[in-house]
């Protein structure tokens, strides 16, 4: 599960209570969670398109790698 970053002006401005938040919407659940991520609504805005095969690299900090192009090309 990867979340993005809020905005300050939508009251999750500390990462740790967005952090706390996800974790108990999650609990009992096992998979890997990373937040913080610049999609979404801020700034900067990274625009994760749907469909997209990715993949997110829990290391030391996450990364996420689209997999496949987000646009199909014609011609």
């Amino acid at each position: 599960l990867v979340v993005g970053r809020f905005h300050p002006s939508v009251g999750f401005s500390d990462r740790d209570s967005l952090k706390d938040i996800v974790l108990t919407a999650t609990e009992g659940c096992d998979i890997p969670i990373a937040v913080d991520f610049d999609f979404g609504h801020t700034d900067p805005m990274f625009t994760l398109p749907n469909g997209v095969r990715a993949r997110v690299d829990f290391c030391e900090r996450a990364r996420l790698q689209l997999l496949e192009e987000p646009v199909n090309k014609i011609g």
